[in-house]
């Protein structure tokens, strides 16, 4: 179950990108709506994964995936819903955040599931089928997007995109974990280990300044891939081409 969910997880995550950019695109034919809504996702995310790391540490990982796809799913159900209906696109901004924060939820504990399953040799298989099915996903999820977006619509490819969070939630669902919450009287907050791992992130220079570049990095490599690129394919090779294009990190 925990390779199928997470499959499946990470191919919804690999066609959002695809699909909300030329449903975006769709609907309003600008590049400013589009990052708009772009940026209010990346925001909310990245504000978010602190909290899901500290959340994936103190409860149980199963239970986390299983709420988080199923939020995922149903925001990215409503995207598609107005996107379908045509409303305005301001309307997508805080479903944008919402999908944003589930992610920003999803992502810390979905790295650290597997730990909780396999030891030893097993741990290093289970992480080596996972690296397969998520370079699998890396070249699928972005073309299904791409093509469903041509044939049906951006709208319809993000209702794909949005089943496959649901069907992501019920495979973890199925997942049973012991719980991990602290009992003792005496244990830390949430809040006392936050502030104590940030104290320790600000100690280490190497791992700031490594953190600061690849934050500069992605966000220069989401400008151009998520938003400035569909934004020139859309006149040019369209929704298909572009997701058939070669992956990149």
């Amino acid at each position: 179950m925990v390779f199928t969910g997470r499959s499946i997880s990470m191919a919804g995550s690999f066609m959002s990108p695809v699909a909300l950019a030329f449903g975006v695109l769709e609907i309003t034919d600008s590049a400013a709506w589009l990052s708009a809504v772009t940026a209010t996702a990346m925001v909310a995310m990245a504000a978010t994964m602190l909290f899901g790391g500290g959340i994936a540490d103190r409860y149980r990982r199963d239970a986390v995936l299983s709420l988080t796809s199923l939020g995922a799913g149903l925001t990215q159900a409503g995207v598609a819903v107005l996107l379908l209906t045509h409303q305005h696109p301001v309307l997508l901004l805080p479903l944008a955040a919402s999908n944003g924060v589930f992610q920003g939820l999803t992502i810390p504990a979905l790295r650290g599931i597997v730990s909780n399953l396999v030891a030893g040799r097993g741990l290093q298989r289970a992480s080596s089928l996972l690296a397969s099915a998520r370079n699998t996903n890396r070249i699928l999820g972005p073309a299904t997007a791409g093509l469903l977006t041509a044939s049906i619509g951006g709208g319809w490819a993000i209702a794909a995109d949005a089943a496959s969070f649901l069907l992501a939630a019920a495979c973890f669902a199925r997942i049973s974990l012991p719980d991990r919450r602290p009992r003792a009287k005496d244990s830390p907050t949430m809040l006392a280990d936050m502030a104590e791992g940030w104290r320790y992130f600000k100690s280490q220079q190497w791992i700031w300044s490594v953190t600061v570049a690849f934050a500069i990095f992605n966000a220069i490599n989401r400008g151009v891939w998520q938003i400035l690129g569909p934004v020139i394919a859309n006149d040019t090779i369209g929704a298909a081409g572009w997701g058939l294009r070669p992956a990149r990190r």
